[in-house]
């Protein structure tokens, strides 16, 4: 890795070969794109701490880019969070400098590309506080790039039954997946809910039906001996759904998805 101690600009960008290359700062933050599936939660105690300890100390590991010769897109794959936060602070006048490595592609690379997409999820992957749903995400990813199962699995040291249920998570429907990330569905059902969704599918039961059964399952009540029950159309009072899950302690946001996807499904 080439070390230049310049501030990356569009000029330095564009004469840069392919390799890698670590810069001391990026003055101008609206030159990067994000390749991150882990939505950025500024309320969260996570970024808050991270945003304190910038400010006293700066950032001191440089986020990761890629810089694509051919389509001449910068994109962020490791680092969204310290990148935000520097955002932030400079935003109140604040300026903070962000360290970067970027490494430099060119797309008819396809080995180099996918092997920087492993990399990439697999540090991802690594953090302890990670969430299951982004998990799932960067596995896909991984998926995406061309790997295997089994060659997940093995990266990743995890029996190969691990992956293909984190798997099964990360095929669910978009409207399914925000209700997930908004915090609607324990952690410790999530797996089984997904792979219900799937079996479903699998069996021939319509895409809303089997979204009704995985929303009615998320109170616990759809549950039998650990198969989900159906329920038909006619047995669903969304207002007592919605009550239920307020009492329940579901965030505001987590019912507004839950709701709006139930109503979707019985129009």
């Amino acid at each position: 890795m080439k070390t230049i101690s310049t501030v990356l600009t569009k000029n330095a960008l564009a004469s840069l070969g392919v390799g890698s290359f670590l810069f001391s700062d990026v003055s101008d933050l609206t030159m990067l794109t994000s390749d991150n599936y882990r939505k950025v939660e500024f309320d969260s105690d996570e970024y808050q701490a991270l945003k304190v300890s910038i400010a006293m100390t700066g950032v001191r590991e440089p986020i990761k880019l890629i810089y694509d010769i051919s389509t001449k897109t910068l994109a962020v794959i490791a680092g969204h969070h310290r990148t935000a936060v520097v955002a932030e602070l400079r935003s109140v006048g604040n300026y903070t400098q962000l360290p970067l490595v970027v490494q430099v592609i060119n797309e008819r690379d396809e080995k180099l590309n996918a092997n920087i997409a492993v990399s990439s999820a697999v540090s991802n992957i690594a953090k302890v506080n990670l969430k299951s749903i982004d998990r799932a995400e960067a596995m896909k990813k991984m998926l995406d790039s061309g790997m295997r199962i089994v060659d997940i699995a093995n990266a990743l040291g995890l029996n190969r039954k691990v992956i293909e249920r984190s798997l099964n998570v990360a095929a669910l429907p978009d409207d399914l997946k925000d209700i997930v990330k908004s915090g609607a569905v324990k952690e410790s059902k999530l797996h089984a809910l997904a792979q219900k969704y799937k079996n479903d599918i699998n069996d021939g039961l319509s895409d809303v039906d089997a979204k009704r059964l995985f929303i009615d399952a998320l109170d616990g009540g759809a549950e039998d001996g650990g198969k989900i029950k159906r329920v038909s159309k006619t047995k669903l009072d969304i207002s007592a759904i919605e009550s239920e899950l307020t009492k329940a302690g579901f965030k505001k946001e987590a019912v507004v998805k839950v709701m709006g996807v139930l109503e979707n499904c019985i129009k």
